[in-house]
């Protein structure tokens, strides 16, 4: 029986993934420098997703290719401070020229926390999506299908929202968009 603590899930540009203890990290008091969280594999990477889950959670893997994982929080390898983790392809069958962009917990699928949950996706070409949580309560290793893209096309990010969540989306060139979720209609995992 795996006790459902909390712990720290942390995800590197390389794609390297580990799970560490939540005790790892001892308060900082005032003027502390922090704590070390991993050894990176060089100077240009860096760590690109970092949160704390409960360990029986499932954790959601979204690529650039449009496709989402499903992988418990327990099966991720727990890792000390200083390791660097386990690359991602040993935990996934996610391809080489894919990348994750978006990495986040998601609580029990079975339970009611996920009823009014939405997964918003949004592509490179500006393409917005809202799928409901509960389309991933039965996951496949090769993964699922999120969004299907066109040529070219790719996914820039996912987000987990709520029906009542307001929703910022800024450009490159300084334009921003503000809008509610409940104005976006739901769509299914294979629609665009």
């Amino acid at each position: 029986l795996i006790p459902n603590t909390r712990c720290v899930v942390l995800v590197t540009h390389s794609g390297y993934v580990k799970r560490l203890s939540l005790e790892d990290f001892d308060p900082q008091s005032r003027g502390g420098r922090g704590r070390q969280g991993t050894k990176l594999l060089s100077f240009d990477d860096g760590i690109a997703h970092l949160f704390t889950c409960m360990v029986h959670d499932q954790i959601l893997f979204v690529s650039d290719g449009g496709l989402a994982y499903l992988v418990p929080a327990y099966s991720l390898p727990l890792a000390s401070r200083t390791s660097k983790g386990s690359p991602l392809p040993q935990l996934i069958s996610i391809s080489r020229d894919e990348r994750i962009t978006s990495a986040m917990p998601i609580a029990n699928t079975d339970s009611s926390k996920t009823e009014d949950r939405f997964l918003l996706c949004l592509t490179a070409e500006g393409w917005l999506k809202k799928t409901p949580i509960l389309a991933f309560a039965k996951p496949r290793k090769s993964g699922l299908r999120l969004i299907s893209l066109k040529d070219g096309d790719s996914l820039r990010w996912a987000r987990q929202c709520g029906p009542h969540d307001e929703v910022l989306i800024a450009t490159s060139l300084g334009y921003a968009g503000r809008f509610s979720v409940d104005s976006l209609r739901t769509a299914g995992r294979n629609s665009k």
